[in-house]
């Protein structure tokens, strides 16, 4: 049996993009022609911009909190819709990330084309995009995420609606997950005698093409 820690979960831990960079670790410039994909929440900016959003209407248009859970019951998009429409997040004074803003500035101006992703709302999502970037369409980020799990780069964790990095994406196992509730940690374990015991008994119940993903939850021993 094989373990490996594979990443941490919340928003903060990405697969990798056409080019993964670290914002206060600048890279030397890239090759011409190569495109840059930058996340918003806690990369481009060192906060989250939904909870931005909620601290300001907490402020200015405290009554709309009454409503939070009506619209959280809509759906995550319609919930950071709701809230875009309550409020107006000044975009221009946000915590951006220096570093990592000059660096992508030095990369456009040799020709790099720099896009933002992001799950943020479109409204929010479109203010950025004139202030710093172009935006790529979310359903477009989407489709991106799904080629990296269809060609092993990335793994999709569905209890948690979130995709995490493949440390090892030569090989191909049925995917064993422990994910600490507390600090998000992740860790991938490889048990193939426990796997092939569960295709074969789902193979038994004349299920074809089984792949097994089985994800545990609770406190990692740095939480507990």
């Amino acid at each position: 049996m094989n373990e490996q820690e594979i990443g941490v979960l919340g928003g903060r831990t990405s697969p990798p993009g056409p080019v993964p960079v670290a914002g206060d670790d600048p890279r030397p410039d890239l090759p011409l022609g190569v495109a840059l994909c930058v996340d918003l929440d806690g990369t481009l900016v060192k906060s989250d911009t939904l909870v931005d959003s909620l601290l300001v209407m907490a402020r200015q248009r405290p009554g709309s909190i009454l409503r939070l859970p009506i619209w959280l019951m809509q759906g995550k998009a319609a919930f950071k819709r709701h809230i875009a429409q309550t409020v107006t997040l000044d975009v221009e004074h946000l915590p951006w990330n220096r570093p990592l803003l000059e660096w992508l500035r030095a990369q456009h101006s040799l020709g790099h084309a720099i896009y933002l992703a992001t799950a943020s709302d479109h409204d929010i999502a479109e203010r950025v995009s004139a202030l710093r970037s172009k935006r790529v369409a979310a359903n477009s980020v989407y489709r991106i995420l799904d080629l990296f799990v269809r060609t092993n780069l990335a793994r999709r964790v569905e209890s948690a609606n979130a995709y995490i990095a493949n440390s090892h994406p030569g090989c191909r196992h049925d995917c064993i997950f422990l994910i600490c509730d507390s600090c998000g940690r992740v860790v991938h374990i490889d048990d193939d005698r426990l796997t092939e015991t569960l295709v074969q008994a789902a193979r038994k119940s004349g299920f074809a093409d089984v792949r097994p993903v089985i994800e545990l939850r609770g406190q990692c021993a740095r939480c507990s």
